[in-house]
């Protein structure tokens, strides 16, 4: 009988453990990017500085992995002039380089060494992380690189921890207004089940300025990333051209109707982009709005066969020459998709057979 009891208080112990550890976060501020900056510290609904005294380049070390921010770079740890505002969290910290975040280094506990020094330590770590979507400016899979995006080091994870906060969050980071939908899976991310994928947890932390201070490890089983189209995201298409939809006049949908764009502040190669046609090859702009006609050609087919048919038969759509039927199910495959179909081929309204 004493043997459980002393297996349940461990296990009440341990849960205990596990639940204030999870409390603590450690984040960068006032730097170029998350992993550099001035360190503060995240305890039990508090944010506060954490003290020098004992500090040492395996502090360093581990204040970088904390914020998984690589390694400290050499000679970049400086000293700045702390925040009055704020208090000492923790002190009197003794690392040996290997633990992996600060709060599990020997220290007498938060809160018990708060004298001040005047001073805070402002460190850089060797990671430069920029985030950026997967897809277009303004909507897509959130991404990150950890080397100031010269190339993509994986994706954040949209299973748990990210909602309206981190979206928009998100999207005001890129310029792009707030958040409009969260939905994950109106795209295929090809490149995302071989990347790394990195979970979030923003809940009550207020003062973070950047997601990647939300980051609390790597996940090897997530499924889907985190998506999100911002408000500043145009849904665009072309119209007047039936044989080549990228081509013609250039039309925003705003407010549930497409309305013509008259001025372009945007390079208009990223708007044939964001339709998936190509690059500009002509633009022109007059009092009717703007026409654009984008380097590939693509049109809307229906085949009977291996006969192309005008008004009935499997949907294909002919790209620069090239024929791929459409994928289409009872889920994906609507018939407000079918009447689009019908509509751009003059073909009048659907009828199922």
């Amino acid at each position: 009988m004493w043997f459980l009891l002393l297996l349940l208080y461990t296990a009440h112990i341990e849960a205990v453990i596990a639940q204030s550890t999870s409390k603590n976060r450690l984040i960068l501020k006032s730097g170029s990017n998350p992993c550099e900056g001035y360190i503060e510290i995240y305890h039990e609904g508090e944010w506060g500085h954490v003290g020098e005294k004992y500090w040492t380049e395996n502090t360093d070390k581990v204040v970088c992995r904390s914020t998984h921010c690589g390694e400290p770079v050499k000679n970049s740890t400086a000293e700045i002039a702390s925040r009055p505002d704020e208090s000492v969290l923790l002190n009197d910290v003794s690392c040996t380089g290997n633990e992996d975040h600060l709060w599990k280094c020997i220290h007498p506990g938060f809160k018990v060494s708060t004298q001040r020094t005047g001073t805070q330590r402002k460190i850089k770590c060797s990671n430069n992380i920029t985030l950026s979507l997967d897809g277009f400016k303004c909507a897509g899979a959130v991404k990150y690189s950890t080397d100031g995006g010269q190339n993509d080091s994986g994706y954040f994870c949209g299973e748990t921890g990210w909602g309206q906060k981190e979206a928009n969050l998100l999207c005001k980071n890129r310029n792009c207004g707030t958040s409009k939908d969260i939905l994950n899976d109106w795209m295929v991310w090809e490149k995302f089940p071989q990347s790394k994928k990195m979970m979030i947890n923003c809940s009550d932390l207020q003062k973070t300025d950047n997601l990647w201070q939300c980051v609390t490890g790597e996940s090897r089983s997530c499924k889907k990333p985190a998506s999100v189209i911002c408000t500043g995201h145009d849904k665009l298409r072309l119209k007047g051209n039936a044989s080549n939809v990228c081509s013609g006049r250039l039309e925003k949908e705003e407010n549930g109707k497409w309305n013509p764009v008259k001025t372009i502040n945007t390079n208009p190669d990223d708007w044939c982009k964001q339709m998936h046609c190509g690059t500009k090859v002509s633009h022109s702009e007059d009092d009717n709005g703007t026409q654009l006609t984008c380097s590939d050609n693509v049109t809307v087919l229906l085949m009977d066969g291996n006969k192309r048919s005008n008004c009935y038969g499997e949907v294909h759509i002919q790209r620069n020459g090239k024929s791929q039927a459409v994928c289409g199910t009872a889920l994906t495959w609507t018939e407000k998709d079918a009447e689009v179909v019908c509509r751009e081929l003059n073909c009048g309204s659907v009828s199922f057979k």
